[in-house]
């Protein structure tokens, strides 16, 4: 696991290299003879899970990792997901809550602590030329809304006071803007428009590759942002109601400015529960609470027009009032931040393994053992050949009504894979195996 807990505590010290992966004895793990008949822990934290869509994939995967036990505890890092809460019913997992992607972020963001530390001849942060800046990459799915709003930004902000990217053809799937199913009232924003190249408007070339904009997750984007007023951050969901947030929400706080944010609904009440300062008392953050998404993007688009009737010089009087915040949030992101992120952790999954321990096992070997005859149990053991099939196989037989594959294969698990005796009864097997899986 990843070790937060020194992250604080040298924040100012020499050595920050603060995150450790603590070294884990596999060979004593891989030693236990039932390692792999466990439950696991599905880690699905970082993108947020899309089951409808493949649910098939997932009853395999359940099949082929729960042939035990079956009280899964999948981590995850979203709210009011319909999605989620049809997998943990239909997969029989225990949800276990944490912002995973926040602790990528503090990882990735690292580099700012040794810009402040080891550039001493730093200049003091240069005079404002941009009033704002928005990043965007990938443009398929909820993310469509993207290019919608960098056109709607483009009439909105003179384009010498704006550092804008965002494709106009995603870049992985190849969808052209234009091919969106959208609001009407924005069908004519592309029109005579370029979609096969990214709108680049004050952007570095060393974003692009072959005229494509490369992913910078990863990059805290200092350069983007030392000159510019206010980034607008753009995330990977908007449309429905679930809560899922990633780096781009917090990229402005290690930069030591404001944001606007396109995000699902209650996205900044999200980001102050982690303790975070907003900017609510200089603008009005109302449209965190607004739930069609299309108005929410329109009460953002509002703010921007109102910001950018000012000038640069009373933007950076702005910036001044807002220093104690911005502070806050620097300081909140490295030092209290990475705490909040791991006791969040260590508290969910306590609860999610506890609730797990409180069901009972109903892995399909458990099951196929306990309604098997006596007779049939005992030939299955001691059978002069055990066969083995692949995991495919025998879903698929099972699919079909025919269980030899399944009977075959269990045998076989058990000798050579469980390190039982052929000799043992199968209540003599079951007895053991409570007293494994508890």
């Amino acid at each position: 696991m990843i070790a937060f807990k020194e992250f604080g505590n040298r924040l100012l010290d020499q050595d920050i290299s603060c995150f450790e992966v603590r070294n884990q004895d596999w060979e004593a793990l891989l030693a236990d003879e039932y390692f792999f008949h466990r439950p696991p822990i599905l880690l699905h934290d970082q993108e947020p899970i899309m089951y409808q869509a493949q649910i098939d994939r997932w009853q395999r995967w359940r099949f082929n990792t729960t042939s035990f036990d079956d009280r899964i505890i999948v981590l995850h890092s979203e709210k009011n997901s319909k999605e989620l809460d049809l997998f943990c019913k239909d997969i029989n997992a225990v949800p276990c809550h944490w912002f995973s992607n926040g602790a990528l972020a503090v990882y990735w963001f690292q580099d700012a602590l040794w810009n402040l530390r080891y550039r001493i001849d730093r200049p003091k942060t240069p005079r404002l030329h941009y009033k704002f800046s928005c990043l965007n990459r990938l443009i398929t799915h909820q993310r469509l809304y993207r290019p919608i709003f960098s056109r709607l930004l483009m009439d909105v902000v003179d384009n010498n006071r704006l550092r804008l990217s965002c494709s106009m053809k995603d870049p992985v799937d190849g969808i052209k803007a234009n091919q969106f199913d959208f609001p009407r009232k924005y069908s004519k924003l592309f029109d005579g428009f370029d979609l096969d190249h990214p709108i680049l408007i004050n952007i570095d070339a060393d974003d692009t590759d072959d005229g494509q904009i490369i992913n910078n997750s990863f990059n805290v984007s200092r350069e983007y942002f030392d000159n510019v007023f206010c980034h607008i951050a753009t995330e990977t969901l908007f449309i429905d109601k679930t809560l899922h947030l990633t780096e781009k929400s917090l990229r402005a706080f290690v930069n030591k400015r404001p944001m606007l944010l396109l995000g699902p609904r209650h996205s900044l009440s999200y980001l102050k529960s982690y303790g975070f300062q907003t900017w609510g008392d200089f603008w009005d953050e109302s449209y965190d609470d607004i739930e069609d998404p299309w108005q929410r993007m329109e009460a953002v688009l509002e703010i921007v027009k109102t910001l950018n009737a000012m000038s640069l010089d009373d933007m950076e009087k702005m910036l001044d009032k807002m220093k104690p915040i911005l502070d806050h949030n620097f300081r909140h992101f490295f030092i209290e931040f990475p705490d909040r992120i791991i006791n969040e952790l260590i508290t969910n999954m306590n609860s999610a393994i506890s609730t797990a321990k409180s069901r009972e096992p109903n892995g399909w070997m458990l099951n196929r053992i306990k309604e098997l005859s006596d007779a049939r149990f005992d030939g299955l053991m001691n059978g002069l050949i055990v066969d083995e099939f692949s995991n495919k196989e025998i879903y698929d037989s099972i699919k079909q009504g025919d269980k030899t594959k399944m009977d075959f294969n269990l045998a076989r698990v058990l000798l050579l894979e469980m390190g039982f005796d052929k000799k043992s009864s199968k209540e003599e097997i079951l007895a053991r195996l409570k007293i494994i899986l508890d």
